[in-house]
This record gives structure tokens, C-alpha cells and sequence, in this order.
């Protein structure tokens, strides 16, 4: 269905997602209050999603190409705006890999210069559009990234949680149902740090992508087999994946962040009984994500 640019724009209406910062020593689920009873059944769920399910993609031959030529023409000079040659056209292949819209030209023109710093104010680097050391190391920790987020497990259910690595829930604040201007917050807020790797939740299909408005960069997907979709908001950069893409439970599809309407790095997690923003409507999912806390 030709919905994405309405949901979108209803979405970003509806959004507005205060968080706060991750403590130092936050830490993957540590409670279990009230989940087993309101998570998704086995009996609700794909037969071949189980803990066979991938973790991670294969890595492709243009990936591992790409991984050389990374490792052995960039850093060897500053590259700024004016700068040509090989490093260039590498330089410029990363920042295509990570959704920036520029050419493989081996020139360092405007449209690159604006794309370095984008992904500098995205990685909390120095934002001056010359890629030095520190630039060049977020760059090949993104394309690592691709292929080797840290292994998933699947539950029997078929879910996974979301963040891999270190997180909490917030506060009351952070809760669904809790008070926003105008509306109340239709999601949980998981706080992490800004990087972390993010995976599909559940098999499925990507429904929609996009970015903009309060939600900053998001993702919705409709399970397989499920009477559930479920939606991300505040990605670091663009989703991994694309509308119509099938994903697999415990894949890479982003990186937590804070873009949109966020005060700081956190994934804001929906779960909607029903099809998203058609005729579905969305349920507190701090329940079903404590369930998955404990066997992902």
C-alpha cells in the first residue's frame, strides 16, 4: 500500500519524546515485573523464527572490497574540501554506504564537504568537514558495523530486544501513556548510548522508512505471522533497510541515536496491535520489551 508519506506525516505530528540521559551504569533489563503474562505467545508467532534465526548478514565481496581499501588508502593525508585522488573516491564510498547522497567522483566538492559533516554531527565528532584521524575511525567503525553487530539470540517466540548492549528504562516520563503537549506518548523510550547497534525485533516486512519531525530517522515493520508491527524513532542516520525489504529477527537494521525531537540518545520502541496507522493502535510495549530483556 502508497501509505508512507501519510503515516509519516501523521506520525510526526504525534510525536514528542522527551528522555533522559543514560547513566553510567546502565545495564540490559535488570527487572521482571509483569512481563511473561503480556508478551507475544509462542502461539502467535512465525514457526521459522526460532533461535536459528541470523544474527547478522553475509558479508558481500564489494563489502570486503571496500573494507581494504578503507584500511589501506584512507588516513594517510587530511582530506578536505578541494581534495582529490583514490582516498577521495573511498572517502566517498563510505559516505555512500551510510545513505549520504553523494558521488563516487574522487573529488572533494561542496556536496561531499556537506556530507562529512553530517556524519561528524551524527558521531559526535568535531564538525569541520576534514576527515582526520578521528573522522576516519568513525568511518570504518560504520562500515564494520554493517556485518558484525554482536550475535542476537532468538527466543522461542520469535522476538528479540531491540539494543544490543547496555540500557534502561527511564522514568515515569519515559513511559507509554505518559503526558505530552496535546497527546499522550505512544511508545516506551529505551535509553542507550548513541551507537549502539539496533536489530529487528521480529521477522517481517519494512513498511517505512523515513526521516524528519519529531521522530528524527524511524522504521516500522509489520511481522510475519503476528497480530503485531512495531516502529523505532530517533535512529542515528538512515535505517539499514528500506521499504519492502524482509528483515529477520536480530538483524542490523540501525544505530540508536537521538535525531528528531530528543534530548538524548534512546530508541523510542512502539508496539501496535494491528497494522500501523491502519487501523491498528498502538499497546504499552514495556512488558513485552522485559520479556524479550531476559532471553535476548
Amino acid at each position: 500500500m502508497r501509505r508512507a508519506a501519510l503515516l509519516a506525516a501523521c506520525l510526526l505530528a504525534l510525536l514528542a519524546l522527551p528522555a533522559v540521559a543514560l547513566a553510567d551504569g546502565a545495564t540490559g533489563g535488570t527487572t521482571a515485573s509483569g512481563g511473561s503474562s503480556s508478551a507475544p505467545s509462542s502461539t502467535t508467532q512465525s514457526s521459522t523464527t526460532g533461535s536459528s534465526a541470523p544474527s547478522t548478514r553475509t558479508a558481500p565481496a564489494s563489502w570486503r572490497a571496500l573494507t581494504t581499501a578503507a584500511a589501506q588508502r584512507l588516513g594517510r593525508r587530511q582530506l578536505q574540501l578541494g581534495s582529490r585522488g583514490a582516498d577521495v573516491r573511498v572517502l566517498q564510498q563510505l559516505l555512500i554506504e551510510q545513505h549520504y547522497g553523494v558521488g563516487a567522483t574522487g573529488v572533494f566538492d561542496s556536496v561531499t564537504l556537506r556530507a562529512v559533516k553530517g556524519f561528524q554531527r551524527s558521531h559526535h565528532l568535531t564538525v569541520d568537514g576534514k576527515v582526520g584521524p578521528q573522522t576516519v575511525r568513525a568511518l570504518r567503525g560504520a562500515h564494520a558495523a554493517m556485518y558484525t553487530a554482536p550475535a542476537t539470540p532468538v527466543s522461542s517466540t520469535g522476538w528479540v530486544f531491540p539494543i544490543r548492549g547496555a540500557h534502561n528504562y527511564g522514568t515515569a516520563i519515559n513511559r507509554y501513556g505518559a503526558p505530552r503537549s496535546g497527546h499522550t506518548h505512544a511508545g516506551q523510550d529505551v535509553l542507550a548510548n548513541c551507537g549502539l547497534p539496533l536489530v529487528a525485533a521480529h521477522a517481517g516486512r519494512v513498511i517505512a522508512t523515513g526521516s524528519g519531525g519529531a521522530a528524527g530517522n524511524y522504521l516500522a515493520v509489520h511481522t510475519t505471522n503476528t497480530p503485531y508491527d512495531y516502529f523505532y524513532a530517533h535512529l542515528r542516520q538512515y535505517a539499514l533497510v528500506r521499504q519492502g525489504q524482509s528483515v529477520t529477527a536480530g538483524q542490523l537494521v540501525g544505530y540508536v541515536g537521538e535525531t528528531g525531537d530528543a534530548t538524548a540518545c534512546h530508541l523510542h520502541f512502539e508496539l501496535w496491535q494491528g497494522a500501523w496507522w491502519n487501523g491498528g493502535h498502538t499497546i504499552d510495549p514495556l512488558p513485552f520489551l522485559r520479556a524479550w530483556d531476559r532471553t535476548s
